[in-house]
């Protein structure tokens, strides 16, 4: 499971949780952000 906060394109941050096939799923979808990796 990853961690990341998002920003949306109103540079709103979101914190979210994916794993790597849900990551795929969005990249396939063509969904673009910028994520930072939450080191834990």
């Amino acid at each position: 499971m990853y961690q990341f906060y998002l920003r949306d394109l109103d540079s709103n941050w979101w914190e979210f949780q994916y794993d790597t096939s849900t990551y795929a799923q969005m990249r396939a979808a063509g969904l673009a952000f910028n994520a930072a990796p939450i080191s834990s």
